[in-house]
């Protein structure tokens, strides 16, 4: 149940631009957001918001760097061209958008803190999260160019109330912030879905909540 609210939540501090004036904007605001939809339903219009693309691309100042020996062999199993990583260009970026969202690499996970650092795809058939460390491109001889992530994975995920809303992973003391294994992931296998973070130390535990979308799970079939 929280986890609507605190999507309800969000919604209506998004509508409130003024915030000195908070019920008084956010009523103003739904008038208006009301009648916008009744005008684009009578004129059979689709929505302004409808209408953009939804980009997957990395953003930002970028800068050379050499590749990793750890993933030449995961990258070069991702390059279709027939072109070797020996002989591509490698340039490393601070931010992304994954279908439209914004993400960011390198972000500390801290207690009370919000990080765009956390990212979520589906593995097989279950969802996983992981801290985006690194945002690389790589550009082939031949002039293509591919995105990848490198990102460290956290424990899988458990549901205590056997749903998609309710996700919570078990820290149990590690880390996160410093999990020696990276994985390079292409940046179109990620899910475009931002992540709010509770981390409860004194559970041992975090609590995760997307903001769009819901997790995949084999015990959500039964």
């Amino acid at each position: 149940m929280m986890c609507t609210t605190e999507r309800y939540n969000k919604k209506c501090k998004n509508l409130t631009a003024n915030k000195t004036t908070p019920i008084k904007s956010l009523r103003n605001e739904l008038v208006r957001d009301g009648t916008a939809r009744y005008f684009r339903w009578r004129k059979r219009s689709v929505t302004s918001r409808a209408d953009k693309i939804p980009v997957t691309e990395l953003t930002g100042i970028s800068k050379l760097v050499d590749i990793p020996d750890c993933f030449n062999d995961s990258i070069q199993s991702h390059l279709r061209c027939g072109c070797r990583t020996l002989l591509c260009n490698t340039y490393e970026y601070k931010t992304g958008k994954i279908g439209g969202k914004k993400f960011t690499a390198g972000e500390t996970l801290r207690v009370g803190s919000r990080c765009g650092s956390v990212v979520t795809m589906v593995s097989g058939v279950s969802s996983i999260y992981g801290l985006t460390k690194r945002f690389y491109r790589v550009i082939c001889p031949c002039g293509k160019f591919i995105d990848f992530a490198i990102v460290t994975w956290f424990p899988s995920p458990h549901y205590p109330d056997r749903d998609p809303l309710t996700v919570e992973i078990g820290v149990r003391g590690l880390d996160v912030n410093n999990i020696t294994q990276m994985n390079i992931v292409p940046l179109f296998n990620i899910q475009p879905s931002r992540i709010a973070v509770e981390l409860k130390c004194t559970n041992q535990k975090m609590c995760m909540l997307r903001i769009e979308g819901l997790d995949s799970n084999p015990l959500f079939d039964n």
